[in-house]
């Protein structure tokens, strides 16, 4: 139960018992004789007589020997008072009469000193416990409010505001232990921006590390297409100063990524005509055995040529490393764009691992010997998506991965790669 619902509760039955004595203490109800009082009355002014003790307060005892004996009890009676008998402790007999008020004026005054105690007693109640619920506000409920916005606070990322520490409440100890937590937050954020700027710094050395020998590589090309005279030789060397430059533009993109940041690197889809993706094919065949069956057909379609090249790159030489068997490409289109089948013809991917293999840094069991990070196929999957495309991977006597690329002016279809399929059948 929250603090002020404990308080409004205390409020409302404190305001009740007042209402209820000052209603009473201020009531003409009629009066009634209590019997059982009257009885101790008159027992303890017979006691007094026969003993010798003090009469009780407003009781008048009068003597039976007493000359104006009748005349005193006449006048009892004319103000309604009560007359009792007192005995005589030696032989029982009655020796004087004990005079009670019982005027309703007496009642009344009786009544009301009665409430006048209580509302005294009542008083002294809600004081006492009025301080002790602002004690327990002060000593336990506010500490626990400034951890609150304490909490607070850090949650949103303020670590630059200390919390004031009390030690003589009893959570002293808890807030200061609070505040180091906040000190050791403020200094495992300090050591966190100095490892992303250590890191960052070293991706940039690296950056320039890589670029010196592609630049070499690069103007070496340069001198042999000069000095070169062999036509086989000379497309080898283009092919060379082609992924050279792949190589700098990728390595520029290691100044704003990291391994941990790969989805951050820029996607540029434009249009592009689908000859480039011929290229980027025959480019492959210096690697190894790659085939394809039948002509991409000229049209424009939307994808960033970087990008896609990475993909095809890192599906190829994928089969290459793992199947280690020919590479054929399969080129299909539609109205909506671009199919593009790349098969091998090894022994696939396992079915428990092919739901997972794109995911990020995710190795199968057969690629320990295998260097590699287990980004290719998450990048490629990664970038087709952020070219409007799709990429799908199933076995078929060997791994085959479809490539979607939408044409220029085709609307973004989430099935496709289906579409396909369904023409098939």
């Amino acid at each position: 139960m929250r603090f002020r619902t404990i308080v409004i509760c205390y409020l409302i039955i404190m305001v009740a018992i007042f209402a209820l004595l000052w209603t009473q203490g201020r009531s003409g109800n009629s009066y009634e004789r209590n019997m059982l009082r009257y009885n101790q009355l008159r027992q303890e002014a017979e006691d007094a007589y026969n003993n010798g003790g003090a009469i009780p307060e407003k009781c008048e005892i009068i003597e039976l020997n007493d000359p104006h004996y009748l005349g005193s009890v006449n006048q009892a009676f004319k103000k309604n008072s009560l007359v009792m008998d007192i005995f005589s402790d030696e032989d029982g007999s009655i020796v004087a009469k004990v005079v009670i008020p019982d005027s309703e004026e007496y009642i009344k005054e009786m009544r009301a000193e009665f409430y006048r105690k209580s509302l005294m007693i009542w008083g002294i109640t809600a004081i006492g416990g009025s301080l002790i619920l602002l004690f327990v506000y002060v000593a336990m409920i506010r500490p626990f409010k400034k951890l609150k916005g304490f909490a607070g606070a850090v949650a949103k990322g303020n670590l630059d505001m200390p919390l004031k520490m009390n030690r003589n409440n009893y959570f002293g100890a808890f807030t200061e232990s609070f505040d180091i937590m906040r000190e050791e937050l403020i200094a495992s954020r300090e050591s966190l921006a100095a490892a992303n700027k250590a890191r960052h710094e070293t991706v940039a050395e690296l950056s320039h590390d890589i670029r010196t020998p592609v630049a070499t590589i690069k103007a070496t090309c340069d001198v042999l297409e000069i000095k070169s005279k062999d036509p086989d030789t000379l497309a080898k060397v283009r092919v060379i100063s082609s992924k050279a430059d792949t190589i700098d533009r990728l390595v520029g993109n290691m100044l704003t990524a990291t391994l941990e940041e790969l989805e951050n690197l820029s996607v540029e889809v434009s249009e592009q005509p689908s000859t480039l993706i011929s290229d980027m094919i025959e480019t492959l065949k210096i690697y190894g055995d790659i085939r394809v069956e039948g002509e991409i057909p000229g049209c424009l379609l939307l994808y960033d040529p970087l990008r896609l090249e990475q993909v095809i790159d890192n599906i190829v030489n994928n089969s290459l490393k793992y199947a280690g068997t020919a590479v054929t490409f399969t080129p299909r289109v539609n109205d909506d764009g671009l199919l593009l089948t790349i098969r091998d013809y090894g022994s696939g991917i396992p079915d428990d691992e092919i739901a997972v293999v794109t995911e990020k840094f995710y190795r199968g069991h057969n690629s320990a010997a295998k260097p590699g990070t287990g980004l290719g196929l998450y990048l490629a999957e990664t970038f087709m998506r952020a070219m409007g495309g799709e990429m799908v991977l199933h076995n078929d006597g060997g791994l085959v991965v479809e490539l979607f690329i939408r044409k220029a002016g085709a609307r973004k279809s989430p099935v496709a790669v289906e579409s396909f399929e369904a023409a098939d059948e």
